[in-house]
């Protein structure tokens, strides 16, 4: 009708909705009016989706993955981004100078030019998708800016306490850590098993970290 569409849905374990979608998100408000006209009661209504509400009728453990997803869920991208650049650069700045000051400076370039590089990547990449407002955009943005800026720069205080190395091992733990929470995340959401999905994205952090000590090797050899 419109600019809105209306699904008549059978939910297995849910039972029948009647769904609305504004296929532009500045149409959202004639949602409310079509509802009425249809005579429709919006107490009866939710904006959750049909998978929240099977999760809403699942196990504690199962609800407290959804309220962490809600919380962190917009960060994931700037927090796997983060662990996976700063780990590289890391380990290759370390690998090819051992200096203390360049890793240092390698991480606060990461936590400032590539999270604003990334969030303008991010903006531009949602701004060619067709029906997305620039708020929306701007928002996801933002959301990849902070998530990105803010766990790239826990990276800098294992070298406040620790040497230099045993500072890397730390944070090759740490970034370890954030890639299992961010999988687990992932996993819940898609339906997937954990385990694998963890080994599958640890696994690809080592190679990352593998070949960033490699090259820096060659550019000590090669300098």
């Amino acid at each position: 009708m419109g600019s809105i569409l209306i699904n008549l849905d059978n939910v297995e374990g849910l039972g029948n909705f009647i769904e609305f979608e504004a296929l532009k998100e500045k149409d959202c408000s004639k949602i409310y009016s079509l509802v009425k006209k249809l005579g429709l009661n919006m107490r009866n209504s939710t904006k959750l989706t049909y998978f929240e509400l099977a999760l809403a009728n699942t196990s504690p453990t199962q609800k407290l993955f959804v309220k962490i997803h809600d919380k962190f869920g917009r960060f994931v991208y700037g927090i796997s981004s983060a662990v996976l650049t700063t780990l590289g650069i890391m380990i290759g700045l370390n690998s090819a100078t051992a200096s203390l000051t360049a890793v240092i400076g390698g991480i606060v370039a990461v936590a400032i030019s590539d999270s604003l590089s990334d969030s303008m990547g991010i903006y531009t990449s949602k701004k060619s998708e067709r029906g997305i407002s620039d708020s929306t955009a701007f928002k996801s943005a933002l959301n990849t800016f902070f998530g990105k800026l803010v766990f790239t720069l826990t990276f800098i205080i294992p070298f406040i306490f620790f040497p230099i190395l045993t500072a890397i091992y730390v944070c090759v733990i740490w970034g370890l850590i954030l890639l299992s929470f961010i999988s687990i995340q992932i996993a819940f959401v898609q339906q997937e098993s954990m385990l694998k999905t963890i080994v599958k994205n640890i696994a690809f952090a080592t190679i990352i970290i593998i070949i960033s000590y490699f090259v820096g090797e060659l550019v000590a050899f090669i300098t």
